[in-house]
């Protein structure tokens, strides 16, 4: 870690727990300082009792109670320090988590997307606040340790000057030495994280039920088990490697003190037998050899734990270097430059009093990292309480588009309006009152089903009338009745009686927890996919109670949804290629078209034939058949 992120990592615990931290630092350098003064005082005491001959001991009374007063006050010293060891970690964590959550909250949504920040972002989920804590606690008693080594060590300068600074050179040459093994542990951390990352993921396929469901019926286990192995003996090796290399300057520590006591003792006994030496004196020096030694043993160890700490700040530096959407910065902040609230919004347009209209003009799209646009020279126009479907081929630029209405990413070119005002201008608490969405890729949260659902408006998550509505916009009314517990019933597998539901009851909690939601827009990325054709189709008939003083935008692979829409809008390749209502596009003869005639001819194909779905796509059949029959752009 440089001094640049050490300077970091210090000011941030000053700030969130200043009073702690300072404490925390006084009261170790201050033990630290008494360490080397009370190797002076039992070299005075001993001193003291060997002039006195045995004859009475009245003499050195006043340097064993100096003693005993410096051995209280680092016994002191050291309880304070343990009980702020504690108390800084708690302090740090009640008051820079939730900055930390603030962070997440505020940071761009490219950065989830991005395999880059993987690992800034994981390291930063796993509880940063200790990691910091633990930085600083360790860097102040690197210190206070450096104080006692090299405080205690000059006591042998009264044995020889020469033996002193040669003592001193070695002490220096084995805390470098130390450096160099932390950095080998830090590459070895920053080596295995990546790797690690993929050893979990296959460790969680082969705990996952669907994933284990998935393998064993094609008798993949083995073979992921296999790659689990080689990446688990991949990063032995590396591990091992690493460790060797840090090995070597460990061994040479050793060396050094080993060369450096065989010379201590040598000259010691020389000068014992001349008499040129106290006895007092002999006996510290031998004494304080060991307690050197343990001192060093410690700052070494110190600096090989700090690896997987210092990288976490290394994350925590890129962390808050993060850009944050626009509007999401604090309140104040926001409102001192012009963000727009709710009142403000709403006079601007004079549909306004009963919905906001949306407005996309001429937008283009490319993905972070990449130069290929996926939406280009987009425009449309949402108006209040309007249904809107898009159709297209996969990677036509459907889905981009709900994530730039949504605000998880900002156009390239061009700009989205909300009643006239650019939806980066728009103040954070507004935006859930614009869209509530729903999408194919939902979160199964290990909670309780009514909080499943509230979680769409976590203002009434406890409004179990408005959580039961929103069940029923869904289709889902039944559920809280099919599962042991209801509303109250714990979710996954988090809890010891958490109910496991199907995929499609789980997407029906999505729709819910969208419908549960405060905006005026639906946005439903392919929100049925889970659910079978006859429920989809029983949903999409329901859809004009669903989205009753509502809005939508529709994403869906089954046309049958797009023909409930009051407009439809074609994409290809990132462009609008055509724009109409179902009869319209169908009497254009156009990709649309082309696309429903497949589907219907599919379906009609299943109906006639007789197969094994015949029962299940019945009511989609009739759908298709009654447009089939009277083709109206014959």
């Amino acid at each position: 870690m440089n001094l640049k992120n050490l300077k970091k990592v210090l000011q941030t615990v000053l700030h969130y727990a200043g009073y702690s931290a300072w404490q925390y630092m006084i009261y170790s350098i201050l033990a630290a300082i008494l360490a080397p003064v009370n190797v002076v005082l039992i070299e005075r005491c001993i001193n003291q009792m060997e002039q006195s001959n045995g004859q009475g001991y009245a003499a050195a009374m006043s340097w064993l109670v100096l003693l005993a007063a410096g051995a209280l006050c680092t016994v002191c010293l050291e309880h304070k320090c343990r009980v702020l060891d504690v108390k800084l970690s708690q302090v740090l964590m009640r008051s820079y988590t939730p900055q930390l959550v603030e962070k997440f909250v505020r940071m761009r949504y490219e950065y989830y997307e991005n395999p880059n920040a993987a690992d800034t972002i994981s390291r930063m989920g796993q509880d940063p606040s200790g990691a910091i804590a633990e930085v600083y606690k360790k860097v102040i008693n690197c210190a206070a340790l450096i104080i006692r080594l090299f405080g205690s060590a000059l006591i042998y300068f009264k044995l020889s000057v020469a033996l002193g600074a040669v003592l001193f050179m070695v002490l220096a040459i084995q805390i470098f030495l130390g450096v160099l093994c932390q950095k080998e542990v830090i590459k070895l951390y920053s080596m295995e994280t990546p790797q690690e990352r993929r050893l979990s993921y296959l460790g969680e396929l082969l705990c996952s039920k669907d994933c284990v469901y998935d393998l064993k019926v094609n008798g993949s286990t083995s073979y992921i088990r296999l790659f689990q192995e080689k990446q688990a003996s991949r990063i032995l090796r590396d591990r091992v490697r690493i460790t060797l290399r840090s090995e070597k300057y460990y061994m040479l520590n050793l060396l050094l003190m080993l060369l450096w006591l065989v010379t201590l003792v040598g000259l010691l006994l020389k000068r014992l037998s001349a008499g040129t030496v106290a006895f007092s004196l002999f006996a510290t020096l031998l004494g304080v050899y060991p307690v050197l030694t343990g001192y060093l043993n410690t700052l070494s160890y110190y600096f090989s734990s700090l690896g997987g700490e210092f990288l976490i700040i290394q994350a925590k530096s890129e962390f808050e270097g993060f850009e944050e959407e626009d509007g999401m910065e604090d309140g104040l902040a926001a409102a001192e430059e012009g963000r727009i609230d709710s009142h403000e919004l709403c006079s601007q347009e004079p549909e306004a009093s009963w919905g906001y209209r949306i407005q996309v003009s001429h937008v283009d799209f490319c993905y972070p990292g990449t130069d290929r646009l996926v939406l280009k020279d987009v425009s449309f126009t949402l108006r209040p309480r309007e249904t809107i479907a898009f159709a297209g081929a996969n990677g036509s630029g459907k889905s981009t588009m709900i994530k730039l209405l949504c605000g998880l990413y900002r156009p390239v070119n061009g700009h989205i309006f909300v009643n006239g005002t650019e939806i980066e201008k728009l103040s954070p608490e507004l935006r859930p009152q614009i869209f509530s969405a729903a999408f194919q890729d939902y979160e199964s949260y290990s909670l309780t089903m009514g909080e499943n659902v509230g979680l769409g408006n976590p203002v009434e998550i406890e409004n179990l009338e408005m959580i039961r509505a929103a069940l029923r916009e869904a289709g889902a009314e039944n559920l809280e009745n099919e599962v042991s517990g209801g509303l109250s019933a714990n979710l996954n597998h988090l809890e010891e009686n958490g109910v496991s539901l199907s995929g499609g009851q789980w997407q029906r909690l999505a729709i819910a927890r969208a419908c549960m939601g405060r905006g005026q827009y639906l946005l439903l990325d392919e929100p049925t996919a889970s659910i079978d054709p006859v429920a989809e189709s029983r949903m999409y008939r329901d859809f004009v109670r669903i989205l009753e003083g509502r809005g939508a935008v529709i994403v869906s692979h089954r046309l049958a949804s797009a023909m409930f829409a009051d407009r439809i809008l074609v994409f290809d390749q990132g462009k609008i290629v055509e724009s109409g209502s179902h009869t319209e596009l169908l009497q254009k003869g156009g990709l649309y078209r082309e696309m429903f005639e497949k589907q219907a001819a599919w379906y009609q194909d299943e109906k006639e034939g007789g197969g094994r779905n015949v029962k299940q796509n019945r009511i989609v059949a009739s759908v298709f058949k009654a447009v089939w029959k009277c083709r109206p752009w014959r």
